[in-house]
């Protein structure tokens, strides 16, 4: 366990210098500690929270995006010390049974045993050195998470109150992923694809797909089958398939 090899003798330096390599290189993390495959767009985000500052995922359904999204917070979370990582979401249901349920599978899974002490949306290593998810309206809740190394996640973040989306700036993090489906070209989350400030990603469906045709498929991922049918369903014009499954904004706002 990270916290403990110091006292288990293990050579502090070897310790320092396996978190560097995790730090710059969150795909030799994740091969380090985790059995499940991970396929080239999740590579790119986990790789683009390691180098921005800022970025905005728009996703297409079922392409893993909350899988890497749990990845990137305990691999934010090991690789830099102390560290805080703030993850949240519209609901407390998206919290607890979407995004950290992915948590504590890894974290239970893990190659390497990750320590602390794992609650339902808490894993605490120590007082300033923890992950914890928080679904709220409340801005006072957002506030006074202070840290060299804050990581904040914000999972469907689309639906995520303004008044909170200004809380996190308040908050001066040193890394902010906000990822989620493009459903409506307006709000917070809309203007991140609009700004300078942010590093943008587009995650297709169809990408996905592809991808798996010529790497193999990853169980849970989305299927060719799926693709076509929403295509034959709403049409490949229709705003419902450019947001579902190509990761695009919709023309249409949502008075339309």
């Amino acid at each position: 366990r990270l916290s403990q090899l110091k006292e288990m003798g293990i050579d502090p330096q070897k310790v320092n210098q396996a978190q560097l390599c995790w730090r710059k290189n969150p795909e030799v993390f994740l091969n380090n500690f985790f059995h499940t495959r991970n396929w080239s767009k999740q590579i790119e985000v986990a790789n683009a929270v390691a180098s921005y500052k800022k970025t905005a995922v728009s996703s297409g359904n079922t392409v893993g995006k909350s899988h890497i999204a749990a990845k990137i917070a305990l691999w934010f979370l090991i690789s830099h010390t102390p560290s805080k990582v703030i993850t949240t979401a519209p609901t407390a249901n998206q919290i607890e049974n979407i995004l950290w349920k992915e948590i504590a599978s890894l974290y239970n899974k893990s190659k390497i045993p990750i320590g602390g002490i794992l609650l339902q949306t808490e894993l605490k290593i120590n007082p300033d050195w923890f992950a914890i998810g928080i679904s709220t309206d409340d801005v006072n809740r957002m506030m006074g998470f202070h840290s060299p190394y804050l990581l904040v996640i914000i999972d469907e973040a689309l639906g995520v109150a303004p008044m909170i989306w200004e809380a996190i700036e308040g908050l001066h993090a040193h890394r902010i992923l906000a990822i989620g489906n493009p459903l409506s070209p307006e709000g917070e989350f809309f203007k991140c694809f609009s700004s300078p400030e942010w590093h943008k990603i587009e995650i297709s469906c169809l990408d996905c797909v592809r991808w798996q045709q010529t790497n193999g498929t990853i169980p849970g991922l989305v299927t060719l089958e799926w693709c076509e049918e929403r295509a034959r369903e709403w049409g490949v014009k229709s705003p419902l398939y450019q947001a579902r499954v190509l990761g695009k904004f919709p023309q249409e706002g949502s008075d339309t």
